[in-house]
Parts: C-alpha cells; structure tokens; sequence
C-alpha cells in the first residue's frame, strides 16, 4: 500500500515529505532494511526508485504465491483426467 501511494503522488507530482516517509518506511522493513533516500530526489529519480523497489517486492514475495497459484492449476488439471476416468466408471458401473 505505501509503494502504491508513492507511486501515486510522485506521478501526479505531488512529491512532499509523506512521498519520502512512505517510501523510506518500506525500505526500512525487517526483511529488506535498506538504506533511506535523500529528500532531494526528483520525479524521475522517485519513479527509478519506486519501481526498483516494486521489482524487489514482486520478486522476493509476489513470485512465491505465483509458484503456489502455478502449483495449483497444476494439480487441478493433471487430476482432470483421473476424475474424468472416475466418473465415467461410476455411470458405467450404474448402467449395468
């Protein structure tokens, strides 16, 4: 949420302290504890950073729940045939 609000209001170019504050408060996370930027950047020097710092989040976070959603699909459609297989056994076994 706060990547999300700096991101918002560097574009709109609205930078003020609460911009470095959101900013700075992420990059001071116990997982990712990074250095504070200085008050003096400029809009195209918040946007490299926001982005950055969006790249990491994905990276270190996002990717893990897509490797999970991945997984899932995974296992759902190589079920799909045995289910299949299932169903058409049981109207079998009802026919007869």
């Amino acid at each position: 949420m706060l990547l999300t609000y700096a991101e918002a209001k560097v574009e709109l170019d609205q930078i003020d302290a609460s911009v470095y504050d959101a900013i700075n408060e992420v990059l001071q996370c116990p997982d990712v504890s990074m250095p504070l930027i200085a008050q003096s950047q400029t809009q195209a020097g918040l946007r490299e950073i926001v982005r950055h710092e969006r790249w990491l989040n994905w990276l270190l976070k996002g990717s893990v729940s897509l490797i999970f959603a991945g997984w899932a699909l995974q296992l759902r459609f190589s079920m799909f045939p045995l289910l299949t297989l299932a169903k058409v056994q049981i109207k079998s076994q009802n026919k007869e």
